[in-house]
């Protein structure tokens, strides 16, 4: 599973802060890694899911990085960062008209902040609440199909604020077959899994 991108703005808004400057419809974008581009050419490298940050240093005119940010969104990065500063000192009004019109997250980062400590800090995040997420679902697993062996999921649900007196319902969900979707396509089931427990 990966993280939610509204979970870490939260995060790097207090400690970096890190400002949402447009998208903000794109909050919910799934996260699994933080990487640096610098330039156009690389943005075919990315594999998605990516929160991209930049100084500009390759990409400073306003048409040239419009078109970055459009290459982004479109290579299915999850938002985009812009470290406002010696390069790039303003955002530009183009990439907020197309980064709103799009619902792809635009933020500012001041530039004394340590890009190095920042990536560190984002990614270790990331993998922490993977970690976490993949804990809590064997906790589960174990506490509905091997129920007897407490010991082994109690103190992972403990923590989790799920308690032996705690009542449990299992949701079945069926997704109905998309003709789009290709037979060897799998079901990226995380982005449901936040909508629903949001909406619960």
């Amino acid at each position: 599973m990966a993280i939610i991108l509204e979970e870490i703005y939260e995060v790097a808004l207090h400690r970096y802060n890190m400002k949402l400057v447009a998208g903000g419809r794109g909050l919910r974008n799934l996260v699994d890694w933080v990487h640096t581009v610098e330039e156009m050419d690389y943005v075919s490298f990315l594999k998605g899911r990516e929160l991209i940050i930049t100084t500009g240093i390759r990409e400073k005119d306003e048409e040239t990085l419009v078109r970055f940010v459009k290459s982004l969104h479109e290579t299915g990065a999850s938002g985009l960062v812009i470290n406002i500063g010696k390069y790039i000192t303003r955002v530009p009004r183009g990439v907020i008209a197309y980064s709103e019109e799009a619902g792809f997250p635009v933020f500012t980062l001041p530039w004394e902040v340590h890009l190095v400590d920042f990536n560190r800090d984002l990614c270790n995040l990331i993998y922490k609440t993977m970690q976490e997420q993949d804990g809590l679902e064997t906790a589960l697993q174990k506490a509905i199909f091997s129920h007897k062996e407490e010991q082994q999921y109690m103190p992972v649900l403990h923590e989790n604020h799920i308690h032996k007196d705690t009542e449990f319902f299992m949701i079945q969900c069926y997704f109905p077959a998309n003709k789009d979707i290709q037979a060897d396509d799998k079901f990226d089931n995380t982005q449901f899994f936040y909508r629903f427990i949001r909406q619960c």
